[in-house]
């Protein structure tokens, strides 16, 4: 098993703005994703409109991948993620402020391509970021 799939996967998301029928080649017919604010996984056409969503809300959104640990079928990362905020976002009108956050990714990889992707990012921090939310 190799990271360059999941960093293929990262690159691709974001030159085609989170367009996942750009992207059949990296994934299992069976691809889910996990969120902790979603509590069923999610497939792949369940998931593209919020892949899509964050892409019209931060045209730049950026992933850095940190940090890989690899072990047995599993890929874990730790991200850094920045963007601005130039388009609405799950409501919020644009603030045209910057984010920098983290996040840790988990992959399973079965026969070269990615068949489960859990995601734990700082929506928090994000939030807080571009001013939905005031930390006190």
């Amino acid at each position: 098993m190799t990271k360059q799939l999941v960093i293929d996967y990262y690159s691709k998301m974001d030159a085609v703005k989170g367009d996942f029928t750009q992207m059949s080649n990296l994934f299992n017919e069976n691809m889910t994703f996990h969120f902790p604010s979603s509590p069923m996984p999610m497939s792949v056409p369940q998931f593209q409109g919020p892949a899509q969503g964050i892409y019209a809300g931060f045209p730049d959104f950026k992933h850095s991948i940190e940090d890989f640990i690899i072990e047995g079928n599993k890929i874990a990362c730790r991200l850094n993620i920045t963007g601005t905020h130039t388009g609405e976002f799950q409501g919020i009108p644009a603030t045209n402020k910057s984010i920098a956050i983290n996040a840790i990714t988990i992959f399973r990889v079965e026969g070269e391509r990615l068949s489960e992707h859990w995601v734990s990012v700082d929506m928090l921090g994000m939030m807080t970021q571009i001013g939905a939310l005031h930390s006190s």
